[in-house]
């Protein structure tokens, strides 16, 4: 049987979707997460779809998938899946190739003194990280999805004294909730600083984006915490940002702040709510959300291999 690799085209987005849903009930269990809306979102936010995505095939079935995105700052972040029925056969290290060829050709035009590939495989995949590791590759972190699904209303917020929660408004609020964000998550180590102008447009281009999931904390008019949803992201209510400003911390509000976002979507009749947590935050955050009920769905681990520096 013969591998053949091509860029993906808009008539391949069911395709590389069922892909992306076979793979997911086959490492984790997770109900079908992969939409064309979001697959189609992602391509047309990647540098060049010609030379950033590949979509491997095994005698014309399609067989593997991966992307590649320049994240800047000599950063580096491949994305690949294997279907489960061909595991085994080439496909995962065909992509490992052109991933890499396609970033040592970025890498050669970065003014970056350092650059670095990055490769995120689920812990469960062990077949993909035995491969990364044969590959040069090394395990830098790991995050996790934690869940829950509520089989009754949430604990109402305890809010800290001298804090209010308020919803968020459009058009007044954006520069308060994106210094909140930067400020609460600076010290993260996946966090990348955005000017207001990039947040702004990538979230509020988002289709799925809706104000009223988004809760803030405020201390007289300063906003000091957020709690910023998506609905039905990765077929869950999801909580993009928890973040508290430093002074504001050890005081509850991070358990308040997620209490009313369990709130909103339990009022909206959504049951299950999601988040990504890094397994190594600096601010406890795992032992905050499993305080509120959440458990770790799976893990994720990253890998990375020195390209320069």
């Amino acid at each position: 049987m013969t591998l053949s690799v091509r860029p993906p085209r808009p008539a391949d987005a069911g395709t590389v979707v069922e892909l992306g849903n076979a793979f997911d009930r086959a490492m984790s269990g997770e109900p079908d997460e992969w939409t064309e809306t979001d697959l189609l979102r992602e391509w047309r936010e990647l540098g060049d779809l010609e030379r950033d995505a590949w979509l491997v095939e095994r005698d014309g079935e399609a067989a593997g998938y991966a992307t590649l995105r320049d994240d800047g700052d000599g950063r580096l972040d491949a994305d690949g899946y294997v279907h489960p029925d061909h595991i085994g056969h080439g496909v995962g290290g065909r992509l490992i190739d052109v991933t890499e060829a396609r970033a040592a050709e970025l890498a050669s035009g970065s003014t970056e003194p350092k650059v670095v590939l990055r490769n995120a495989v689920l812990h469960a995949d062990a077949r993909a990280r035995v491969l990364l590791e044969a590959r040069g590759y090394r395990t830098v972190r790991s995050f996790l999805r934690m869940r829950i699904d509520m089989d009754g209303p949430p604990p109402a917020p305890r809010w800290p004294a001298g804090v209010t929660p308020s919803a968020f408004q459009p058009g007044i609020d954006d520069a308060a909730v994106h210094a909140c964000v930067n400020e609460s998550f600076a010290q993260e180590w996946s966090h990348q600083p955005e000017t207001l102008a990039e947040w702004s447009a990538r979230k509020f281009s988002d289709p799925r984006f809706d104000p009223g999931l988004w809760l803030l904390a405020r201390d007289g008019d300063e906003v000091c915490g957020v709690a910023l949803s998506t609905p039905g992201q990765f077929e869950m209510g999801f909580v993009n940002a928890l973040g508290v400003r430093a002074p504001w911390r050890k005081r509850g509000l991070g358990l308040a702040l997620l209490h009313g976002a369990f709130g909103l979507f339990w009022e909206r009749g959504e049951r299950r709510v999601g988040l990504g947590v890094d397994s190594d935050n600096p601010t406890g955050a795992r032992k905050l959300y499993e305080r509120a009920g959440m458990h770790a769905a799976w893990q994720a681990d990253v890998y990375e291999k020195g390209l320069r520096g």
